[in-house]
């Protein structure tokens, strides 16, 4: 469930994330697409940040713990997928001339009045943004699961923070 919307301060999905962040970038980059709007991200729940939001589910999250490994996982999953997040909502823009609209990935009506090359660019980020969540070891399910919980649990958005400083070093 990717969402495109205005870009802030955050990713979409996604103030980017993209390549290398430097660490002094990091706390803006993981406030935007983790928080915006509780991140509606891809497939129905995947992916960060301002334009793009990671999942957000009916059902309201409930606190729990998350491994070292998956929350690892996860850091990964982000700074893999923001490079694509950051280009399909640039490339929208340019073909549209204006700030996309708040695209899910679980809805395809949610891009249906968008021009046709536009809708294939949001297909594919979507496809492209499974797949890299999918290759980070994680499911879909999983990867909205964690976003959820990151939106109300501050030290889970610090365990995922030190992860993507950890994988950046």
């Amino acid at each position: 469930m990717f969402k495109i919307v205005q870009n802030k301060i955050e990713t979409k999905l996604f103030y980017p994330f993209g390549g290398m962040l430097k660490t002094n970038n990091l706390n803006k980059s993981l406030i935007r697409s983790l928080i915006t709007t509780t991140m509606i991200g891809i497939l129905g729940g995947i992916s960060p940040a301002t334009f793009w939001k990671t999942p957000l589910f009916s059902s309201p999250a409930v606190a729990q713990s998350f491994s070292e490994e998956l929350v690892r996982n996860y850091a990964q999953a982000i700074l893999k997928i923001e490079p694509y997040r950051e280009k399909a909502y640039n490339d929208i823009q340019q073909m549209i001339g204006t700030a996309p609209p708040e695209i899910i990935c679980s809805e395809e009506n949610s891009w249906s009045n968008l021009p046709p090359d536009a809708q294939e660019l949001a297909q594919n980020y979507c496809k492209t943004s499974k797949e890299i969540v999918e290759s980070s070891g994680l499911s879909v399910s999983q990867f909205n699961e964690v976003t959820r919980s990151a939106a109300n649990d501050n030290n889970l958005k610090t365990q995922i923070q030190e992860a993507i400083r950890q994988i950046q070093e």
